[in-house]
């Protein structure tokens, strides 16, 4: 990939350049920034069942809204706050 201040335009990179850069360091930041979003989805979580403790109608709202189906990942793990949903057969 083109090295450098940082001052060049994605159409300075040669097509190996631009697979390159989306086959891993893209996914890697995607990766990343996918990890952080979870932490604070976990944390407005805590958040939320404590602010609704007294709650019972709330709390209910808040876990059916906060119970979602997340799909299971290409390389088979699981991402961070999901259960695997394996298909009906």
């Amino acid at each position: 990939m083109p090295r450098g201040t940082g001052d060049y335009q994605i159409s300075d990179w040669s097509p190996d350049d631009f697979k390159a850069h989306m086959a891993f360091g893209a996914r890697a930041e995607v990766d990343a920034v996918t990890a952080e979003i979870m932490l604070i989805v976990r944390q407005l979580d805590a958040l939320s069942r404590f602010r609704f403790r007294s709650d019972a109608e709330s709390l209910a709202a808040w876990k059916s809204a906060r119970d979602v189906a997340w799909p299971a990942r290409d390389d088979g793990e699981v991402p961070v706050g999901g259960d695997a949903q394996k298909p009906a057969a």
